[in-house]
């Protein structure tokens, strides 16, 4: 059965100004849709890589000659930028066929997928941004940092699959 609550949100906002400014401007400017496809790849494999290594660094995997204060730092800043390219590329996507993005259940699980890793990703910046060393500190928040760990990187791993299934449901 599929997922028919944003049905409606679709038909309207397909009836727009702004759908109606991004159909015009892809199909007027002919290098702009393969340059937004092409952005927004572009922005989940950075995304998707600095999430993996800071996620992989909590669980103990990788990074062993750095803090992962240190790594935050660094990878924290390069998710939030991925992050604003990802919502500019797909909002051109969206915007441009709301109808048929906003039917789709895989595009409602991927969104679903996205603000939990999100909203995971919050967290673990707040617990940075009190101390750097915050997740590290007691075990209870080490668990907590390492459950997190394992569930971002389901979550955003399901959002990349559910995104390239968009196509074919």
């Amino acid at each position: 059965m599929a997922i028919t609550t944003f049905a409606p949100i679709g038909a309207w906002l397909g009836h727009t100004a702004l759908s109606e400014a991004a159909r015009t401007a892809l199909r007027s400017i002919p290098w702009l849709a393969p340059a937004d496809e092409t952005l927004h790849i572009l922005a989940l494999t950075t995304l998707f890589t600095a999430a993996a290594v800071l996620h992989l660094k909590i669980l103990g995997l990788v990074g062993h000659d750095r803090s992962l204060g240190t790594l935050a730092r660094r990878l924290l800043p390069l998710t939030w930028s991925a992050l604003a390219v990802l919502v500019l590329t797909g909002g051109l996507l969206v915007a441009n066929r709301p109808g048929r993005y906003l039917r789709s259940d895989m595009f409602i699980f991927k969104m679903g997928f996205v603000v939990l890793a999100i909203a995971w990703t919050l967290v673990l910046q707040t617990g940075f941004a009190r101390h750097e060393r915050y997740w590290e500190e007691t075990p209870g928040r080490r668990g907590a940092a390492k459950a997190g760990a394992v569930a971002a990187l389901v979550l955003w791993s399901g959002a990349i699959v559910c995104g390239r299934w968009i196509a074919y449901a």
